[in-house]
């Protein structure tokens, strides 16, 4: 069995023109999705604060979480020292990192082969 490799998209999310950002995460998640993998833009993420109020630094470690079931990390352009921290832990956890699409799609397969899976359902 093969799942899909999970991509956390790492972008700016309150610097510059926010629309801008975020589309260009959701154009990227989307075109990562057409290609077989399993993108999250923590963008998504933007409804949920509405009923919330936490802060960027408790939204930064909720986000470490997911990095790290994360197969990879994809840096989407822009500033952003909340991205930059993201893709430092990465590194850190030694996940992968990837700083264009291109370079993402020469380093990882879409799918992940899951031996233990395979023979569990043999």
């Amino acid at each position: 069995m093969k799942r899909q490799a999970v991509i956390y998209l790492a972008t700016p999310m309150t610097k510059g023109e926010w629309v801008t950002n975020w589309d260009k995460c959701l154009i990227i998640a989307d075109r990562l999705r057409i290609k077989g993998y399993a993108p999250y833009p923590p963008v998504v993420s933007w409804s949920w604060q509405q009923h919330t109020r936490y802060t960027p630094e408790e939204w930064l470690q909720y986000d470490f979480n997911l990095i790290l079931v994360s197969d990879g990390v994809l840096r989407v352009n822009g500033d952003s020292a909340g991205a930059d921290r993201e893709m430092d832990f990465a590194v850190r956890h030694n996940i992968n990192t990837y700083w264009s699409e291109h370079e993402l799609y020469q380093g990882q397969d879409p799918y992940i082969d899951m031996p233990e899976v395979r023979e569990a359902t043999e």
